[in-house]
């Protein structure tokens, strides 16, 4: 009798905590839709639904890069416009995980914070930090270069 009992009230309990959840959550939003719109109708009436702003760029977001910046949902770890939070502009730069990143020219690539081309640049030959070595004796002149990605060398007397 005692487990009936126990039985009972604990499915009592989820069912009484799972019919008040959406009420819950509507409530979230509809708070925070009138403190963001000046006209929450629209956001309130999606919120009920499960959609909107509420659920996109809100308190209910899934995706915490997503911001409410000037009325639109905008994900800060991509836009240019708001990266890394509403108003950070980027200028002419890429963003980049919500962090402003110099946008390099075609066949360059970035190497700490600086565009190279990695086929010609010999402090930089094939990948980022890969620097040509100098295989010359001391006292001659090294001509170290970068072709295709692969350094090259020649010594001068």
């Amino acid at each position: 009798m005692a487990r009936f009992f126990l039985f009972t009230l604990l499915a009592f309990g989820i069912t009484t905590f799972a019919t008040h959840l959406p009420s819950r959550q509507n409530s979230v939003c509809a708070i925070w839709c009138a403190a963001n719109f000046a006209s929450p109708g629209a956001c309130t009436s999606q919120a009920a639904h499960g959609t909107g702003p509420c659920y996109t760029c809100g308190p209910l977001a899934a995706n915490p890069a997503q911001a409410l910046c000037s009325g639109t949902c905008v994900d800060t770890s991509i836009s240019s416009a708001n990266c890394g939070s509403c108003g950070n502009s980027c200028g002419s730069s890429d963003c980049v995980g919500g962090v402003c990143a110099l946008a390099c020219p075609s066949g360059q690539i970035l190497c700490n914070n600086v565009c190279v081309n990695t086929q010609t640049d010999k402090k930089n030959c094939g990948s980022c930090d890969f620097m040509c070595p100098n295989p010359c004796p001391s006292g001659t002149t090294p001509l170290i270069f970068c072709q295709q990605g692969t350094c090259g060398f020649g010594c001068l007397d």
